[in-house]
């Protein structure tokens, strides 16, 4: 199959820029610029370094307007590597400060690879993957929980224009996707447009509008013709390499059928042919791309794909047991990962490695669900939701608590969801939830419930920071503090004792497993009077927001 140099360069930055923090995309959002215009095979003998700026507008639920800037380098040498790095400031806010992040992604054309890496994770990840597959992996990214693939439509001319002394050509899209194809509850249309030098092949202008995304510009500032260093087409020294190639096993004909998932008689398919099949409304071609999908995460390392696999599969309602087991093998691994000596003051990668454990916890629990397992279910989902509340967390969560007949606690999860990571159609749904329970169309977000506190607070206006650290040996957290004003810290044991009996707020490992678990607490004291005193638990993506590189 020939492969098309753009969709490499496009996947490859959705691949990297998909582990931007969560808390970072409630600020930040933006998708990847226009790719040079589809050619085949690689543009050789035609170096360049540019610098461009991308501008990005957004108009959030309430009525605010976020405004940011991205500096992009992007260079491309004689061979016709393509590299693409993307600088984001993430703004600060009164309790951390502003974060750089900086992602890089590397399209060699002639083998086929996509390389990226980033600052965030200090990881690269080197792919040898056809064009459809990368596709695929790119939407499914880091969560799991992948989009349908919009149809492609074919770029409609617009005319010519001088840029920065460049002749361009104009090209424009216009799509109208269904409701639910992004997580959209009602149709959106959707705008691209982009202007290329033909004979570079090279985008100067790019536009596009999109409901969720917002307006977002990237122009060029400065254009050179010369080859650029070939230093910057690799990692950095000390960057972990992780290699993925997500070739299908080979067939082995002659084995017998079971009522499991046929995975030894699967066809050879792509990673994306067998995610079509999967959501093909026929049965045995859902079975198909199942056990496709199956064979491939059982043949991998990668506890994200292992996961990514479990949870599309039980989306669509087929190979359960299959989704079950790869589903615990990600879980089982991500505890092992999480088993650590009770640090004094736990790295940034400690809980990055907790938002990934709640995103596995979250699957398993919604495998549980889907098979109506709902005290199991609720183990995982609850510890999924504290530990790091998303949106689709609580509507997996809530739908627990409705087949429970408790509505009121369904309706409280989802009200607090509303304040959580999520889209805009998701929220939407999720108040559509609420009213239907409820009867109440007017719904108001609801704040995390705090830590209760009792008089032993010190009567000091202030703010501190502490962690509770709990183990599978105990159901009662050891707190201890780590930064802050120095009057709180005999705060550590009252905060101890108020967790050990704390329902609203109290966290528990939903099994047995070896994992050691940090939550980081923010308690806050704006006057000296207690009554203004709040101590309240971060979720695992700001708390490494406050932790240590």
């Amino acid at each position: 199959m020939a492969q098309t140099y753009p969709t490499l360069l496009t996947a490859t930055l959705f691949v990297s820029l998909l582990v931007v923090p969560p808390s970072a995309h409630a600020q930040v959002t933006f998708t990847p610029p226009a790719p040079p215009p589809t050619i085949t095979g690689p543009v050789k003998d035609e170096p360049y370094v540019a610098n461009k700026v991308m501008h990005m507008k957004r108009s959030m639920a309430d009525g605010t307007i976020t405004q940011n800037d991205a500096q992009i380098y992007e260079a491309r040498d004689s061979s016709g590597r393509l590299l693409m790095e993307i600088q984001l400031t993430v703004p600060g806010g009164p309790s951390r400060p502003a974060k750089i992040f900086i992602f890089d992604n590397v399209v060699d054309p002639n083998n086929h690879t996509g390389l990226n890496w980033s600052s965030l994770t200090k990881t690269a990840n080197l792919m040898h993957l056809s064009s459809p597959e990368m596709r695929a992996l790119a939407a499914a990214g880091t969560t799991g929980k992948a989009p349908p693939t919009p149809v492609e439509i074919k770029p409609e001319m617009i005319g010519q224009r001088e840029i920065h002394g460049l002749m361009t050509t104009g090209r424009r899209t216009q799509k109208s996707l269904p409701a639910g194809t992004i997580g959209n509850t009602t149709a959106t249309d959707t705008e691209h447009e982009w202007w290329t030098d033909e004979d570079l092949h090279f985008v100067v202008l790019d536009t596009s509008r999109n409901p969720q995304h917002g307006e977002q510009t990237t122009e060029l500032v400065d254009l050179k013709r010369v080859e650029p260093d070939p230093e910057r087409f690799h990692p950095p020294a000390g960057y972990t390499l992780h290699e993925i190639n997500s070739a299908p096993a080979p067939v082995k004909p002659g084995e017998p059928a079971s009522s499991a998932l046929d995975i030894a008689n699967a066809p050879t398919l792509t990673h994306a042919e067998a995610l079509l099949k999967l959501s093909s409304p026929d049965k045995n071609e859902k079975r198909i791309g199942a056990a496709v999908l199956v064979r491939e995460a059982q043949a991998s390392s990668s506890l994200s794909l292992k996961d990514d696999t479990a949870y599309s599969l039980a989306r669509a309602g087929v190979g359960i047991p299959e989704a079950q087991q790869l589903s615990q093998q990600a879980v089982d691994g991500a505890e092992a990962e999480a088993t650590l000596a009770l640090p004094d003051s736990p790295s940034h990668e400690v809980f990055i490695r907790e938002t990934e454990l709640g995103r596995y916890w979250d699957t398993l629990g919604f495998i549980y669900l889907h098979q109506g397992q709902d005290t199991l279910a609720a183990q995982y989902l609850q510890g999924a939701w504290l530990l790091d509340p998303r949106a689709y967390y609580a509507l997996h969560l809530g739908k627990v608590r409705e087949h429970a007949g408790d509505n009121t606690a369904a309706v409280a999860i989802y009200r607090e969801a509303l304040e959580a990571r999520g889209t805009q159609g998701l929220k939407d749904s999720l108040r559509e939830r609420i009213e239907a329970l409820s009867g109440t169309a007017d719904v108001q977000p609801l704040d995390m419930p705090a830590i209760p506190l009792d008089s032993a607070v010190p009567a000091s206006a202030g703010t501190a920071l502490f962690d509770a650290i709990y183990t599978a040996a105990s159901n009662t957290p050891e707190v201890v503090f780590v930064s802050g004003d120095s009057a709180f810290k005999p705060l550590a044991a009252t905060l101890a004792a108020s967790l050990a009996k704390s329902a609203p707020v109290s966290f528990a490992l939903p099994d047995k497993g070896p994992e050691t678990i940090v939550r980081r607490i923010q308690f806050v004291c704006k006057t000296a009077d207690r009554a203004t005193c709040q101590a309240q638990f971060l979720s695992a993506q700001l708390a490494s927001e406050t932790a240590q590189p």
